[in-house]
């Protein structure tokens, strides 16, 4: 008899508990539901135990034995489209001779198809008619009023912004037709059925982006990388699409200056024939870059596309200081291209679609090492 009070006893005791426990529970539920401080606390307890890091109030669960403890002070919780490099606050100096360009393979290269077209390289410098203003390096092909005066004062004139080391992006890289491509072979050759797009992000201008992107970071340049393909599935609106994405960006790091719009030319002289325009840096065969800089129509679209164009100026002369040939004359056109959104926006032509895309990626590596110095020159 006493046993069984003795297990009745035991049975009403474990009972309490569990409904004690199950009621705890439930009030703790409530707790940290009804009062996010709680829960915050708590996710920062759990977190920092487990070796994550907090940035921009983004909490990334990340296993501490999978990341080392450097790369975690770097995560960043980014949007769709964004690849954001976090780099040292001190820059590393750029050094051209470190800058590998590569040659094509030339036991790969397929016949060419029936019907191919021809592929004609060239070499693009000022022409002989008074629209083309000499710099101290390199050329502009002045297609504005301005005279040429005009045009000299402003390329001596000062940067418009400072580029700071480390901290908070301070260039933007984006693409309105990310899906531009190039050719697959160093031949005198194209396939007539190819487009030069594509949607692979190894082979169209978001890796020549890429390459620039490097070399900033290199230079200790924070720089945000937008991978969006604003051309795709539809090529219509694609300069709406990218603004966008550019306020967007300007909105959420106001600390960004320099905004840059990546593309590939396209030089066709008929059906059958394209031009590549091409260069040749240290022994290597390399695409020719050519900076287009708007100029206001008169209505104020642009009010600040002198800066713009100063920067361009700029960046021209470095560039073709560094690597004679390697720029072509500066476009100043009253054109739009979104340049009303910053005093560092311009849109950049790496090569053409009859260009291979070694031969680009030699020139983003190159112009990408310039522009670090144009950036940096005030620090």
């Amino acid at each position: 008899m006493l046993e069984k009070k003795y297990h009745s006893r035991v049975i009403r005791g474990f009972t309490k508990l569990c409904a004690l426990t199950l009621a705890v529970l439930v009030g703790f539920k409530v707790c940290i539901t009804a009062f996010p401080a709680v829960r915050d606390s708590l996710n920062k307890v759990v977190v920092a135990s487990a070796g994550v890091s907090f940035i921009n109030g983004g909490i990334a669960l990340v296993e501490a034995k999978s990341i080392s403890d450097n790369t975690l002070a770097d995560i960043k919780k980014a949007p769709a489209g964004e690849v954001y490099t976090k780099v040292d606050s001190v820059a590393k100096k750029s050094d051209e001779n470190e800058i590998t360009l590569t040659s094509p393979e030339s036991d790969t290269v397929p016949p060419a198809p029936e019907g191919a077209g021809k592929i004609i390289d060239k070499l693009y410098t000022a022409g002989t008619s008074s629209q083309y203003v000499a710099l101290s390096s390199g050329y502009v092909r002045n297609q504005t009023s301005l005279s040429a005066k005009q045009i000299l004062d402003l390329a001596n004139a000062s940067l418009p912004f400072d580029v700071n080391t480390g901290g908070e992006p301070q260039v933007l890289i984006y693409h309105t037709h990310a899906t531009e491509s190039y050719q697959s072979y160093d031949v005198d050759w194209f396939d007539t059925a190819y487009n030069a797009r594509t949607t692979d992000c190894s082979f169209n201008t978001v890796a020549v982006g890429d390459a620039i992107a490097t070399k900033l970071t290199e230079a200790g340049i924070c720089v945000v990388h937008d991978k969006t393909l604003h051309d795709y599935p539809s090529y219509t609106g694609a300069y709406d699409k990218s603004r966008e994405t550019i306020k967007s960006y300007l909105q959420k790091y106001p600390s960004i200056k320099v905004i840059l719009d990546i593309h590939r030319d396209a030089i066709v002289n008929d059906e059958t024939t394209i031009t590549a325009p091409t260069t040749e840096i240290n022994g290597v065969k390399t695409a020719q870059v050519m900076i287009i800089s708007c100029a206001d129509n008169g209505t104020g679209r642009i009010p600040n596309y002198t800066q713009n164009f100063t920067f361009a100026c700029k960046l021209q002369m470095q560039a073709e200081s560094d690597y004679p040939t390697l720029m072509r004359p500066i476009l100043f056109d009253d054109r739009f291209y979104n340049q009303d959104l910053s005093t560092g926006a311009l849109l950049i032509e790496v090569g053409g679609h009859a260009n291979t895309f070694d031969e680009a990626v030699n020139a983003a590596k190159l112009f990408g090492s310039s522009l670090a110095k144009v950036l940096l020159a005030e620090n």
